[in-house]
Order: C-alpha cells, then sequence, then structure tokens
C-alpha cells in the first residue's frame, strides 16, 4: 500500500501569486493596470487581465474566509451584530470646556459594516450595475419647444405666483 500524499489546498480558495501581488498593489493605490504590470500580468491588456483576475478571485472569496475560520456565523457574531449595534459619544463644549456629552447611533461604522461584510462574503455585487445606468440629456431648442398653457387667475397673472 502507498503512503497517502498530504492533501493539497484547493486553487479554489487559494490565491496564485500573481493575484496575492495584485491585491497588494491596489491596497497600495496603484490603478489597476499598473498594478497588474507590477503583479507580472502582460502590458497589452493589463487593465482588462486584472480585471478578470479579479473577477477569479471574487469568486474565491467566501471560500478563504470559511478556511480561515471566518464562517458568516462567526462574522456575524463575533463583528457584525456587536457593529450593528455601535453607539459613539458626542461631546459639547463651549470656549475649549465639554458642556455636554450624548451617546448617539454610530451610523456611519454600522453601514460600514454591513457594506464590507458582503462585499467579501460575495453576497451581493452592488458595483455591476452602476455603469449599467445610462442617462440622455435632450435639449430642445426655442422653435420646438412645446407650448404649455398656465391657467391665469383673471388679472394676466398666473395662479402660481
Amino acid at each position: 500500500m502507498e503512503p497517502t500524499k498530504p492533501a493539497r489546498k484547493s486553487r479554489k480558495t487559494k490565491l496564485t501569486p500573481r493575484q496575492a501581488q495584485l491585491v497588494k498593489h491596489l491596497a497600495k493605490g496603484d490603478t489597476l493596470k499598473g498594478a497588474a504590470i507590477k503583479a507580472g500580468y502582460s502590458p497589452n491588456g493589463a487593465a482588462q487581465t486584472a480585471t478578470n483576475a479579479l473577477e477569479a478571485i471574487a469568486t474565491k472569496a467566501p471560500n478563504m474566509l470559511e478556511r480561515l475560520g471566518l464562517s458568516e456565523e462567526f462574522v456575524t457574531n463575533r463583528y457584525l451584530k456587536p457593529a450593528l449595534e455601535a453607539h459613539e459619544t458626542k461631546f459639547f463644549q463651549h470656549e475649549g470646556r465639554v458642556t455636554d456629552s450624548r451617546n448617539v447611533v454610530a451610523w456611519g461604522p454600522r453601514l460600514t459594516a454591513l457594506d464590507l461584510y458582503y462585499r467579501l462574503s460575495g453576497s451581493y455585487k452592488a458595483d455591476q450595475n452602476v455603469n449599467a445606468l445610462k442617462v440622455q440629456v435632450v435639449v430642445i431648442g426655442g422653435d420646438h419647444r412645446p407650448v404649455i398653457d398656465v391657467p391665469t387667475n383673471g388679472n394676466g397673472n398666473s395662479s402660481h405666483s
């Protein structure tokens, strides 16, 4: 009988070295193209290649979180619930002296925690439809502008004035 080999980490849950470098350079503030080139991707079509790599990374994120012990249940109980109940203290001062303080709901941290968790877990893809919204502006010249009949109050003035 042959000895069994240790189980390999699945490629579905582990980032490739280039993907890890891409994330590292993006976190440092590099552009998509610049981060891709620094990560070792070809300069030809680097931005598109980086976009494809980020999509692959996004599919791995839920498995990676689970592997690291950050299951949805754990994160929800340990971090999300407390963040959803976050409060902060506001201090009021006059002439440099604190005159009053109040505990208030910390909406910023609450919303940030929700957004970050759902992005990391892949539960929603909020940014996909952002670029799908198209707005068209039509300017109608004076000759083609519709005539709107405004009712008057009898003395020649509009009743809306």
